[in-house]
């Protein structure tokens, strides 16, 4: 019995953290997420993850309303990466990679990664600056693993497009925080 409930506890454990792991594994995170304890346990990646989510639970204390906060902000936070997808698309239509069989495909995805960008820039400006300030906050931080992540590997960590992209998030986590700090923007 005590034996099967280290395993469930062992396999929650690597539930939890798994993200953080599994990526850590795939270098795409730094190498300390992708250690395990004598347990088999990611206990590197479980503590960040535990973490991060305690950080959340607290910051639903200072919210008025914080079912509705947590919406919106999930919502703006995954309309970022899908705007880059979609521009990646657009760039990659507009520069004809990949369509070396049937050029009408390039033709309709053009039209349809053009219509999907501009489509997720409008949504994005619709919900509010406010929930784009608090997204930077979080996905500031979030950039410093990848920082050092690559230069574990010996890489560059941006390229100058990349660079330029970083330097308005940056901005934008400094101006999120001013505005929490300040009373301009609450939770």
């Amino acid at each position: 019995m005590v034996h099967g409930a280290r395993r469930l506890s062992c396999l929650v454990a690597h539930l939890r953290g798994g993200v953080l792991f599994t990526a850590a594994k795939t270098k795409d995170m730094p190498k300390v997420f992708a250690t395990e304890n004598a347990n088999k346990v990611p206990s590197a990646a479980l503590w960040l993850t535990n973490i991060v989510i305690q950080l959340f639970v607290i910051s639903t204390y200072f919210s008025n309303d914080a079912f509705t906060l947590m919406l919106n902000l999930t919502s703006s936070m995954s309309l970022i990466p899908y705007l880059f997808v979609a521009g990646y698309g657009l760039m990659i239509a507009r520069r004809g990679e990949t369509y070396d069989v049937d050029p009408q495909d390039r033709s309709r995805d053009l039209v349809l990664a053009g219509i999907t960008t501009v489509y997720t820039i409008f949504m994005l400006l619709a919900g509010g600056s406010r929930y784009l300030l608090l997204s930077s906050v979080l996905y500031a931080p979030g950039t410093a693993l990848y920082i050092w992540s690559r230069r574990e590997q010996g890489r560059q960590a941006f390229t100058p497009i990349e660079l330029g992209i970083f330097a308005i998030l940056a901005f934008g986590c400094v101006a999120g925080i001013y505005a929490l700090a300040t009373g301009q923007l609450a939770l």
